[in-house]
């Protein structure tokens, strides 16, 4: 129940409305792959708080309590959207409201865009549907264009960037390309520049008012001067737009933002006077959108899209099948389609025919990004709360923009290298359980050389024993020992796959490859990252364990044959069938977690779930929902995971296809398998998407090899230190005693593996950095990707019961690796896959047994209360030349402290206009004269009596003649931020962001609640 007065933050939870803290009670945040997140946050109850929001769209943020991933606890970001909806409940023993509310992703489904074809190019509202946009003069080919161009997309992320071309104009990434001019200067040099041009304008005028210099007589340059000022003070009695405008430099201030804002209205087709261009910059919806670097361009270069080094052009767009299925995709959106038609839906069908996702990051990173929207530098790298204009301009002038990275693009790789944020500990966890169907599991797929996009290239010259050269088949089926136990050589027999088809039957799936996949042997071997080539694939069977050495061979001899001349489309066709059918054998296992509160998980990214030293249970799978549950009470976190396999047949798989990759199965096209698939590219893709505001501009490369300088530079003094006294025991013996010579040797042994030691370290450390790092492994909780190797071993068997596990070497790096540090060679076990258990390395057994340990290890940054607050109040359309007022930007305002954590939170921290204003484009006088006029009107032709009707005339004749104030919280509080004469026009850039002053009576509910006067300082 809830508690009057009571302190509602001990719990880690903060909730915003509308810039306002909710005294919140609890709140829940969940998320499904492929979709946008969701919450609900409940609340004491009271009368004024029913229907806050309704017929308006009120934002709703919750905050946590982070005490990981800083070094002090700091509020960060969790969700962020709209509001929804409203319950109320009412039991005998309490009540409560709660407030529902979504992504403002789906700001994007609300939005329907209809091409046509006809007509001049411009883009205009619909009569017929005004949640529609109409593009004339382009068809729905040119959406899969860049910027609606025609030329061809560089990357799925350009078709994001098309959604908000419609909508404003313009590329998003030169959103701000109307007002470079003004915005890539201070204020005082756009001020000057004008005044300058005024001077020169008055002076002009002076003279010829004066007449020529050589007929004047008296002092002509005093006259001059004074005629100047004259003219000044016409110009500003004409001009006067403010009441606090005294001079021509702020009135040329004044004027400089009013054409600022009207900027983004002039030389633009779109019609942005309407609801979706003042919503979207109103949230900022744009700034919330990151793409895939390394996929979608490379970060921190001068050239992001610069296909042949890495980067822009994403490798299925070359599938020239595919367009035509994306083509008929487009020409399906628009409102007459329903809500499949809308924005949103039409970007993710486009994306889910490459293969590729938007996913939404809950308790997101913020970061500098480039125009591309590809991560660039720290969040506060251009900047600091203390000069929002020049950080503005700084950004502006740099192509560049700060980012909240809640919605993400990348491709759809569920067998790929986990995030080490996505890393679950059995300290993390309470529960878990995996789910494994067998009925629903194929035995086979195959694909056929008829297919309904084209016929394959199979690219098989020889028929060979596995199946026959018509079809791709996977698990391959050995058609030469089917014949052998018929007793005869024909083709008509049943070929089944030993053994699970001997015993449980067949199960084929008949397969079609993708149109996406189609041209596959085209892209096949781009290699665009710059990255070690990890060279063609090899085509081997998922394991050799319990198949003799014949069977193997027979298995993979036409591929054998078919890869002597490089990797056929057969052998493409090949692996694309196994990930087919290992994706559909997998999906048939889900797993449930329930665990500790873990605000760092990634939904729609693999994860890894490690059990303890007595399962040998350690799984992968992919993180198919989170639902996070906060309350004054406690945290909670629940998880499922889907495309569960065990981590034992994942490192027999690797092996099989030689040892050269971290995941399994592996991807078929090559640029996603290096990236994704090695874990040193993985680690960087993960550490530039999630821990930017750590790194800056350096690459997780540099970074490791800085802090690796620290750990062997500290290697180095300790061994120092072990070699001194080593040689002080042996100098301090005493050659009497009768083990003396034993001793000595003992010593001497160990004084001589302490310098071999020291040698190898020292020969590492003049290969890295000489400038040691000044961040520490613990702060930036490195790595990023999750690495099996450093965490589980082989169990060692040996007659010792302190026999440490053996490393996992699956090849010659693997050994030289582990042997290269002085590391103990004899846990090196054999070279490949070991039939032993899977067990926790002692080295990292901290992890396994302390939540606060592992919490600290998988944490990484997120956008603080802070940022938070930086982000509304530099991001803005006016950008250097603005107010700072209202349209949702940032604030602190009645600054107060946890009682728990000391962690700093305010009582406001976004300005918003209340409303409702009056319709734009007419004015309080104009809307008083038709009120009377229908008031007329009614009069003559109702029983209405004519008491009522001049009652009624008097109210509309008082209002019609009084001005109007719009007001709601500003920089410093209580604000009235305009004022509109009876007969002054509302124009739509004056519209207030509200439809009522909801900050207002959200203050009053806190109050209420809080026993307190929020604000009270302020006023």
């Amino acid at each position: 129940m809830s508690v009057e007065g009571r302190d509602f933050f001990s719990g880690g939870l903060l909730v915003y409305l509308n810039g306002v803290r909710l005294p919140a009670v609890s709140a829940n945040v969940s998320v499904q792959v492929d979709s946008p997140a969701s919450a609900s946050v409940q609340i004491p109850a009271n009368p004024i708080m029913y229907g806050v929001g309704d017929e308006d769209l009120l934002d709703l943020a919750i905050f946590y309590l982070d005490s990981y991933a800083f070094s002090q606890p700091t509020w960060c970001l969790l969700f962020e959207g709209r509001v929804t909806g409203q319950g109320y409940s009412n039991t005998p023993d309490n009540e409560s409201m709660y407030l529902t509310a979504e992504s403002n992703m789906n700001a994007l489904s609300d939005l329907y865009i209809n091409f046509v074809g006809k007509g001049k190019g411009s883009i205009t509202s619909s009569k017929s549907y005004p949640n529609q946009i109409t593009i004339k003069g382009k068809s729905s080919k040119n959406f899969l264009s860049e910027s609606l161009s025609g030329r061809p997309l560089a990357r799925p992320f350009d078709l994001v960037d098309n959604i908000y071309t419609s909508v404003f104009g313009s590329r998003s990434s030169k959103l701000e390309s109307r007002l470079s001019t003004s915005a890539s200067k201070s204020v005082a040099e756009s001020v000057s520049a004008k005044q300058k041009l005024l001077n020169s304008k008055f002076e002009k005028k002076a003279k010829t008012l004066l007449g020529p210099e050589e007929k004047f007589t008296g002092n002509y340059g005093a006259a001059l001067q004074d005629k100047i000022v004259e003219l000044q003070r016409e110009w500003l009695a004409t001009n006067l737009g403010d009441s606090s405008t005294s001079n021509v430099e702020a009135e040329i201030l004044r004027q400089l933002k009013e054409e600022t804002k009207a900027a983004s209205l002039k030389g633009s087709s779109t019609v942005v006077s309407g609801f979706f261009a003042r919503y979207y910059r109103r949230i900022r919806s744009r700034n919330h959108w990151a793409c895939s670097p390394y996929i979608e361009g490379i970060p921190n270069s001068d050239n992001p899209i610069k296909a042949h080094v890495g980067g822009g052009v994403f490798p299925v767009f070359r599938a020239s099948k595919t367009k035509r299925y994306a083509k008929s995709m487009a020409k399906s959106s628009g409102a007459q389609y329903g809500p499949g038609g809308s924005a949103l839906s039409l970007v993710k069908n486009i994306f889910g025919l490459y293969f590729y996702r938007m996913t939404e990051v809950l308790a997101p990173p913020a970061y500098t990004s480039d125009s591309y929207g590809l991560p660039k530098d720290k969040f506060n790298s251009k900047g600091t709360k203390e000069d929002y204009a020049s950080w503005s301009s700084k950004l502006t002038s740099e192509g560049s923009h700060l980012t909240i990275a809640s919605y993400l693009t990348h491709p759809s790789a569920p067998f790929s290298v986990p995030p080490m944020c996505n890393a679950i500990f059995p300290s993390m966890r309470t529960s878990m359980n995996i789910n494994n169907s067998y009925g629903s599991k194929p035995t086979r797929l195959y694909y056929d050389k008829k297919s309904p996009y084209g016929r394959l290239d199979f690219s098989v010259n020889s028929s060979s024993y596995a199946t026959d050269s018509s079809r791709v088949t996977f698990p391959s089926v050995l058609a030469g020992a089917a014949q052998k136990a018929a007793g005869k050589a024909t083709e008509e027999i049943d070929l089944l796959v030993f053994p699970e088809e001997y015993y449980r039957g067949p199960r084929p799936v008949p397969g079609q490859v993708h149109p996406t996949h189609m041209d596959i042997k085209k892209y096949a071997g781009a290699s665009r990252f710059g990255t070690e080539d990890k060279g063609d694939p090899a085509i081997k069977i998922p394991s050799v364990e319990g198949m003799t050495p014949e069977e193997a061979i027979i298995a993979l001899e036409s591929v054998d044959k078919a890869n002597s001349k490089g990797i056929s489309s057969y052998g493409l066709y090949y692996l694309l069938a196994r990930k087919d059918f290992l994706s559909r054998k997998y999906g048939s296992v889900s797993g449930d977690i329930s665990m500790l509160f873990n605000p760092y998980l990634l939904c729609g990214f693999p994860a890894a779930v490690l059990g303890g030293e007595k399962s040998g249970m350690h799984f992968y799978g992919e993180v198919a929902s989170i639902n996070h549950s906060l309350s004054v009470q406690g945290h909670s976190t629940s998880v499922q995971l889907g495309t569960v396999r065990d981590m034992s047949s994942v490192i027999q798989g690797i092996v099989a296809d030689g040892g050269k990759l971290d995941s399994y199965p592996q991807e078929p096209v090559e640029e996603l398998r290096d990236l994704l698939q090695v874990y040193e590219h993985a680690n960087e893709y993960y550490t530039q998407v999630l821990k930017k505001d750590f790194i800056g501009t350096q690459s997780a490369e540099e970074v490791m090899d800085k802090l690796r300088y620290d750990a062997v530079s500290e290697d180095i003094n300790g061994l120092n230190q072990s070699i001194e006294l080593c040689s002080k025991e042996i100098d301090d013996l005493d050659e009497s005693a009768d083990d003396f010579s034993k001793v000595v040797q003992e010593l001497t042994d160990r004084l001589e593996q302490y310098q071999n030691t020291r040698s190898i370290l020292q020969a590492e450390l003049a290969k890295l950095p000489s400038e040691a790092s000044t961040l520490s492994r613990e702060s930036i909780g490195f790595p990023a990707a999750f690495d099996f190797k450093s965490f589980l071993g082989w169990r060692n068997t040996g007659s010792s019961s302190s026999s440490k596990p053996d490393y996992i070497v699956l090849d010659d790096d693997d050994f030289s690796s582990r042997t290269r540090s002085g590391l103990d060679t004899s846990r090196t076990g054999t070279i490949g896959y070991s039939t032993k258990k899977l067990v926790p390395l002692p080295e990292v057994a901290r992890y396994y047994k302390s939540t606060a340990n592992a919490m600290k290890l998988v944490s990484r940054p997120v956008c603080t209360l802070e940022q938070y607050i930086d982000f509304y109040s530099t991001v803005d359309l006016d950008q250097a030349i603005s107010s700072y007022e209202g349209r949702g930007r940032g604030c602190r305002l009645g600054q107060k402290y946890d009682t728990v954590s000391g962690a700093a939170y305010y009582d406001v921290i976004r300005q918003y206009i209340g409303g409702p204003g009056i319709q734009p484009g007419t004015t309080i006088a104009g809307k008083a004269a038709n009120l009377k006029k229908r008031l007329a009107s009614i009069a003559k032709s109702s029983d209405i009596s004519e008491s009522s009707v001049q009652t009624l005339y008097n109210k509309i004749e008082s209002e019609g003649s009084q001005v109007m104030e719009l007001s709601g919280i500003g920089p410093a509080g209580s604000k009235v931020f305009s004022v509109l004469g009876s007969g002054d026009t509302m124009t739509t850039n004056q519209l207030p962001d509200s439809r009522k002053n909801w900050q207002k009576l959200l203050l009053d509910y806190l109050t209420i609640i809080e026993g307190t006067a929020p604000l009270e300082s302020e006023g």
